[in-house]
């Protein structure tokens, strides 16, 4: 089953466009990477998978529902790993995760369930 599916992605910033038909799926237990030299459009792509921006045609989908119509739970369920990790480093990975789980919206309970 995929976890993630891309179809036909197109995102475009003025006249500069950016994705031009991006596909991809992603299956259980698989681990995706985006490398490439600057400006290929890996944020750009990884930002409108994760709702972060808009974008002009396409489709996403996680676990075979668009990625419009996941609830707010389902969405927090969704992570991303940057190039430059943003951590606290006098912190736990525990509580790093907890706080950006927290920061991110996450319900204090469900947050506290994280591993």
């Amino acid at each position: 089953m995929n976890v993630i599916e891309v179809k036909n992605l197109n995102k475009n910033y003025g006249h500069l466009k950016v994705l031009d038909k991006l596909n991809l799926e992603v299956k259980e237990g698989e681990i995706l990477g985006f490398l490439g030299p600057n400006g290929t459009g890996k944020t750009t792509a990884i930002s409108a998978m994760i709702g972060s921006i808009a974008y002009e045609s396409g489709e996403i989908t996680f676990l075979g529902k668009p990625l419009n119509k996941l609830t707010r739970d389902e969405r927090h369920s969704i992570g991303i790993v940057p190039q430059e990790i943003a951590i606290f480093t006098e912190l736990s990975v525990y509580d790093n995760i907890y706080y950006f789980a927290r920061l991110n919206g996450m319900a204090k309970e469900a947050a506290k369930k994280l591993p």
